[in-house]
């Protein structure tokens, strides 16, 4: 259980380690935090926060988290947050705190990922090709910095399964279309490798990207993604604006039927 994203620089980091401190114990001990920095200017205009700073704000506010749940009588004075004499209640079950996954597409991000966070989440917009560079250059990052091999690597997908390719396409690619054409208009793609930024068609985006097809697609596009790249958690987005839930119900269905069983089995 955990956030897949939650945007760190948006929110105070005394809230965040309360809250969710609050999760792993309603979990039993099974949470996990993945936080990112978000790209859409509108989104730093609500919150009222100067994108410029995301940054420092969410390298501020992980020093800040990990003491807070850690610690007792926490006093940190930062250019962002500033506490004194704080102890959150209750404390995380997981000791010494719960795992803190960090999203990130580009290159820069990578590099911040491996050296503040438990583990990497890639992201689905990053091709596969460019995701197997950027997992050695993750690696490399930890091992300069004298950081122990990560003990896990989250992996993210869109996908869509049907009884045959044709349909899984069909029903599927109007939408999956739709909503990447809003994430390039608000700025996603910008500094992720090998992407100029520009609106890419449903089958760029297919191709080396997503999982769209039948379960045996499925299966042999997953085992390949898991024995080059050495996943150790498969995060999968089976919902897209606008498709029926009847659709989306049957998509994961069909994968929890029959590719999961498939994809638990020993190489």
């Amino acid at each position: 259980m955990g956030t897949n994203l939650l945007l760190l620089p948006l929110h105070n980091p005394v809230d965040v380690a309360e809250q969710y401190a609050t999760m792993d114990v309603v979990a039993n001990g099974r949470f996990v935090l993945g936080v990112g920095l978000g790209y859409r200017q509108e989104e730093y205009d609500v919150f009222g926060v100067e994108r410029r700073t995301r940054t420092r704000r969410f390298e501020e506010a992980l020093a800040l988290l990990k003491r807070l749940w850690t610690e007792d009588h926490v006093t940190f004075d930062g250019r962002f947050y500033q506490v004194k004499d704080v102890s959150i209640r209750p404390r995380p079950l997981q000791r010494p705190r719960p795992p803190i996954w960090i999203g990130a597409a580009a290159d820069p991000a990578v590099r911040r990922a491996a050296l503040l966070g438990d583990a990497w989440i890639s992201t689905s917009v990053t091709t596969f090709s460019a995701i197997k560079e950027q997992i050695t250059l993750y690696r490399r990052a930890r091992a300069e910095a004298g950081l122990p091999p990560a003990a896990d690597y989250a992996h993210s997908i869109e996908a869509y399964v049907a009884e045959n390719r044709q349909r899984a396409f069909d029903e599927s690619a109007p939408y999956i279309a739709a909503k990447y054409r809003s994430y390039y208009a608000w700025g996603m793609g910008q500094n992720v490798p090998g992407e100029s930024g520009a609106e890419l068609s449903i089958d760029d985006l297919v191709r080396d990207r997503f999982v769209i097809g039948t379960p045996d697609d499925a299966i042999r596009e997953c085992r390949k993604r898991r024995d080059e790249l050495g996943f150790t958690h498969l995060i999968v987005r089976f919902n897209f604006p606008g498709m029926s839930q009847a659709n989306v119900v049957k998509s994961i269905r069909l994968f929890g039927r029959e590719v999961n069983p498939a994809l638990k089995e020993t190489p």
